[in-house]
């Protein structure tokens, strides 16, 4: 399903996506691709944050960068105007800001410094970060609203219902991964990129390997460590020998360096281990089960109230984006999941 969502996108995108962003002439006012109520996503806007996703993750073609920062440019101004919904203002995340700020230049050691990790990032001055991590405030805090696990400003705390015992009973009985564990090899490819305040990313898989070879760091640490580490299992067609020498054959701690670096990246593969085969009882069960349904209730719950406020919304798209429009409708209406579309 996952690939024929991304293959469906890419049919209904590529037309404009593949386009590159025409420059702006000098006096001419930035072109606008998105409306939605008060809020415009410009062609500018756009490339910029395509700019940004290049450098963090040179493996993206430019038809996934373009698409992905559009996506991305909606889904900010539901969650924008979500937060002022919900009573939210800007002079509540302004000490928030300025407090991460402030850590982040102390992390690169001084504000010049700070500011040569943000260009290298893609951010030409430290106002355009401010921008883009009061984004991240903004979307973080609607979700913990909307979740349940904080108040909102002037309407108290929205309250999700628990799984009920039928409901825990009914995952267990219809979901054989509730009864019983196959064995099964895990491992993680684990990503380092140059991102502002941090060491280059060769010098951080290296620390990696070497503490992980010299038993100074777990699993867990390790998993942590990297930029993005998404654990996988088993062995795949098509994967190179090497690798599969590595993962039938090594033990768990075990890491390898995965490819040549691609734009100052850097990749490891961590072996994990191998699970043995379990079962469980309903008894032993309940609390996996109780977690999992109230992660997915809370999953839900945002992804309603982002589709509810969508909507509700004025929407105007550019002439020029044909089928953006229908693509958003089929995100927000269900038909295909926005975590996909954000995963191209």
């Amino acid at each position: 399903m996952k690939l024929l969502s991304t293959i469906l996108l890419l049919c209904i995108l590529a037309p404009w996506a593949s386009a590159q962003i025409p420059e702006q002439e000098e006096g001419v006012v930035d072109a606008a691709w998105v409306v939605l109520n008060d809020s415009v996503l410009t062609a500018s806007m756009v490339n910029q944050e395509a700019e940004r996703m290049a450098k963090r993750d040179p493996s993206m073609t430019e038809d996934q960068l373009i698409i992905t920062a559009t996506l991305s440019g909606v889904r900010n101004m539901l969650f924008g105007e979500m937060f002022i919904s919900l009573g939210f203002n800007d002079a509540l995340l302004a000490p928030r800001l300025e407090s991460r700020i402030q850590e982040l230049i102390l992390e690169s050691g001084s504000r010049a410094g700070f500011e040569a990790s943000l260009l290298r990032d893609g951010y030409p001055t430290i106002e355009d970060f401010r921008k883009d991590l009061r984004r991240v405030f903004v979307e973080s805090t609607v979700k913990s609203v909307l979740e349940g696990v904080a108040p909102t400003q002037s309407q108290g705390m929205l309250v999700l219902s628990s799984p009920t015992p039928g409901e825990i009973r009914k995952a267990y009985d219809s979901d054989a991964s509730f009864r019983h564990v196959e064995p099964v090899l895990e491992w993680a490819p684990l990503k380092f990129f140059n991102e502002r305040g941090k060491a280059p990313a060769a010098e951080r898989a290296a620390e990696v390997s070497n503490r992980l070879s010299a038993g100074q760091m777990t699993i867990e640490e390790a998993l942590a460590a990297a930029d993005n580490a998404r654990v996988q299992s088993g062995i795949h067609e098509g994967m190179k020998p090497e690798l599969i020498d590595f993962l039938e054959f090594g033990k768990a701690g075990d890491v390898m360096p995965l490819g040549g670096n691609a734009g100052g990246s850097a990749q490891l593969v961590l072996l994990i281990g191998r699970t043995e085969a379990q079962k469980f009882t309903f008894e032993e069960a309940q609390l996996t089960i109780i977690n999992k349904l109230t992660l997915e209730n809370r999953r839900r719950a945002v992804a309603e109230a982002v589709a509810a406020q969508y909507h509700s919304s004025y929407l105007w798209v550019s002439p020029e984006l044909p089928g953006l429009e229908d693509f958003l409708g089929q995100i927000y209406g269900g038909e295909i999941s926005a975590s996909t579309s954000a995963e191209l």
